[in-house]
């Protein structure tokens, strides 16, 4: 498609954006907008035709097609696929009467955009080629920039020409014929003309009399940006913010979790400004406006309030530092300009860019370019983007001609210049250091100031590619290629360190318990609710006191503690007899709880300690008729299997001694261990020694103790409990009434459960 379609033209062609067209007719309007020369004026028509999808000409398509050179039998197939079709009409809701249309093409069909771009290439070709031969005067920046008459974005189409009454009178000749053959209608109420300042109005009235259209200050809109901008960027771009309030003042009317306002910022209303975004530097003050926005719905109720908790920047910290990981829009904004900056020196041939060539840096390049008299506000915006890549680049050697040795970034794995080490010295490239034929290192000249590290880094640095130049890569991609994602974490980096978020004002939580909290396999609003406690996010009385918004810290329900997230969910009396009544009967050590967080990192640290040659345990304390009267599950550290069971045998004796046994029958399903038990001088392997010592001691204490053997599959109930333990994260108790778990276990053991 870029051989086929003019360079005019940017919708559905490889290598070509949007933003293309966007930056050309920015650059070309500010153009006209500051002419103010006694010179010739110059117009820009912006075009609509009306339905030009459906009012094409099938004939007309055939022979552009067969003029292109495609083949007849291709054409034919084409043309079949387009005039095949049958059309009805709904009336009340009901489909009318099927017929077949005479011309158009269907919107919506894959094929119809390409189809329609060979035709609208049509009139881009005419009105190239008069420019070429100098027919038509177009406007052009600069003497060496190029000559733009015209821009297309499918049916999107602005032409910028001198403002004559030969220009006008040839504009109007091609269009009427193009119209004819294409079967096009233009559409001269919603077409319309802006004329540059210095436009004669007497020229003003004679163009917009000859094509019959309307001269206006603003055109509008062209591809959804403003064609004329005001002074204050803000206002400008106020329609970004208002979307926003819109979106989120629709979201307030339903009732909506943290997890779902999360989503909804990110997926939603995050999304809205990328598009100007592209381009266009936002102000800061606008930034702060959409994130005050933001901030007043996340932290809000139904009832449109809420205690902001912590400030917007620091919920954009990523999640494994405590934030939520919303985008922050300053930041963002600028690795998306960065891109554009990238495309810019990798695309050096493109319209847009040699449109901003001749208007900002035609003597020198991109990189040494200055913001120049009257910008435009795309090029500052560029500028700004420029600066955030050239802090990311680096360069690879070819040649060297490219490289300023001490300004430029290029040694391996250095994310500095070496004049930032070794202050400014004398200009020098580093082809200067590179020796021919063939191609190796030469760092006499500068052997007496580079340090021995920094010359092994360059000698390390191989030599293949002399015959090319120098390539500035982005070392923070392992294929070398710019990408929003990585330039936005260099941004976030640059403009300021990451906040570490704090549970309390005298400890910083580690990113390990962050991590801990979004990995939990449970409900997204159950791991938002954690994060806030651990944030001390809570509206506790605690919190509210010391925000002066309740009079009291003490908890509502015991009236003897401060109400912190940790007595509201551990040590308050009332939760702790809430905890044990729980089905695990779990007995919280309130002594052992400070902070919500270190609590977490007990529970990492233990899983952690345990994460390797780790096992699932149980012991169970069951009747003569089965039923089950006390139960313990814990996670034991071993080498075997043996070592493991060992462990729960000593624990299911330590259970038997608590609950007052002196008589019973000890069952497991480990031959080894049992039979050693039962022998007087039994023996086990030297890991499992210590337990089997401590074990034959406290079976001392019994009465008499009956150890028996007996399959994994008899013994189900305990084998269930076991493989449940590996999943917890410190051990569990319960007595009488055993988890939902264990009852079908238990009752296809063929044993009275529970009731």
């Amino acid at each position: 498609m870029p051989l086929l379609i003019t360079e005019n033209q940017s919708a559905f062609v490889s290598g070509r954006q949007i933003q293309d067209n966007i930056i050309v007719a920015h650059e070309l309007f500010h153009y006209l907008k500051v002419q103010r020369s006694s010179e010739s004026g110059s117009f820009a028509l912006k075009l609509d035709m009306n339905k030009a999808y459906d009012r094409i000409e099938w004939s007309f398509l055939e022979a552009v097609l067969l003029k292109m050179g495609f083949a007849g039998r291709w054409v034919s197939l084409i043309k079949q696929c387009i005039s095949t079709v049958s059309l009805s009409v709904l009336v009340n809701g009901k489909p009318g009467v099927f017929f077949k249309p005479s011309r158009g093409l269907r919107q919506g069909d894959p094929l119809s955009p390409f189809l329609f771009l060979f035709l609208n290439d049509v009139l881009s070709q005419i009105l190239c080629k008069l420019t070429m031969v100098n027919i038509l005067q177009p406007v052009q920046i600069g003497d060496l920039g190029p000559k733009v008459s015209h821009l297309f974005f499918a049916d999107d189409s602005l032409s910028f020409l001198r403002a004559t009454v030969f220009n006008c009178e040839v504009l109007s000749d091609v269009l009427h014929h193009y119209c004819s053959a294409f079967g096009q209608i233009i559409n001269t109420m919603k077409s319309s003309l802006y004329f540059s300042p210095n436009t004669h109005p007497h020229i003003v009235q004679l163009i917009s009399y000859m094509l019959n259209m309307k001269a206006v200050k603003d055109l509008g809109k062209y591809l959804g940006l403003p064609t004329i901008w005001s002074r204050s960027k803000v206002s400008a771009l106020g329609y970004i913010r208002d979307t926003i309030l819109k979106k989120i003042q629709g979201w307030k009317q339903g009732i909506l979790s943290p997890a779902g306002k999360e989503i909804l910022i990110k997926a939603v209303a995050a999304s809205i400004p990328i598009y100007p975004m592209a381009c266009f530097k936002f102000p800061k003050t606008l930034c702060n406006q959409i994130n005050s926005a933001l901030a007043r719905f996340w932290w809000s109720n139904t009832s449109d309030q809420g205690v902001h908790w912590k400030d917007w920047n620091s919920l954009g910290a990523p999640k494994s530092v405590g934030g939520l990981g919303f985008r922050s829009l300053e930041s963002f904004n600028l690795a998306l300009l960065a891109k554009q900056a990238w495309r810019l020196i990798h695309s050096p041939t493109a319209l847009w860019v040699q449109v901003l060539q001749a208007r900002y840096f035609s003597n020198t390049s991109f990189r040494k370019a200055h913001k120049g008299g009257t910008p435009s506000w795309i090029w500052s915006s560029l500028l700004e983007g420029r600066n955030l890549l050239f802090q990311g680049t680096s360069w690879r050697i070819g040649n060297g001609c490219l490289t300023d040795m001490w300004n430029d970034k290029w040694l391996p794995q250095a994310s500095y210049s070496l004049a930032s080490h070794y202050g400014q010295q004398p200009p020098l490239m580093v082809n200067q250091l590179i020796t021919l034929d063939p191609p190796s290192w030469n760092l006499t000249s500068v052997a007496h100031i580079l340090s021995v590290s920094d010359q092994a880094a360059i000698q390390v640095i191989p030599l293949v590619d002399t015959g090319n130049e120098d390539k500035l890569i982005w070392p923070h991609q392992q294929s070398g290629s710019y990408t929003v994602r990585s330039g936005y974490h260099l941004a976030q980096a640059t403009m300021t360190s990451i906040p570490k978020l704090k549970a309390s004002s005298s400890h910083s939580v580690t990113s390990a318990v962050w991590k801990w909290i979004w990995n939990l396999q449970t409900l997204p609003k159950i791991k938002i609710f954690i994060w806030k406690a651990v944030s001390n996010f809570v509206a506790t009385k605690g919190n509210l006191h010391f925000r002066h918004i309740s009079q009291s810290s003490l908890c509502p329900i015991c009236n003897a503690f401060p109400e912190t997230i940790e007595h509201v969910l551990f040590t308050c009396p009332w939760v702790v007899c809430v905890w044990f009544a729980h089905p695990f009967g779990i007995h919280v050590q309130c002594s052992q709880i400070t902070t919500l967080d270190a609590w977490i990192q007990q529970l990492i640290n233990l899983r952690s300690s345990v994460a390797d040659m780790s096992y699932g345990l149980a012991a169970l304390l069951r009747d003569s008729s089965g039923s089950l009267l006390h139960g313990v599950v814990f996670v034991g550290k071993a080498i075997s299997a043996e070592a493991a069971e060992a462990q729960a045998l000593l624990q299911g004796l330590k259970l038997a001694k608590s609950v007052g046994l002196i008589s019973f029958s000890m069952e497991a399903d480990c031959l080894s261990l049992i039979s050693a038990l039962k022998s007087p001088k039994g023996s086990v392997s030297w890991f499992p020694a210590s337990w089997f010592q401590q074990i034959k001691s406290l079976a001392g204490s019994f009465s008499s103790i009956n150890w028996s053997w007996i399959s994994r599959e008899a013994n189900a109930a305990a084998d269930t409990a076991a493989h449940f333990a590996s999943s917890l994260e410190c051990s569990l108790n319960w007595v009488h009434n055993p988890p939902c778990f264990l009852l079908h276990v238990l009752q296809s053991d063929a044993v009275s459960a529970p009731p």
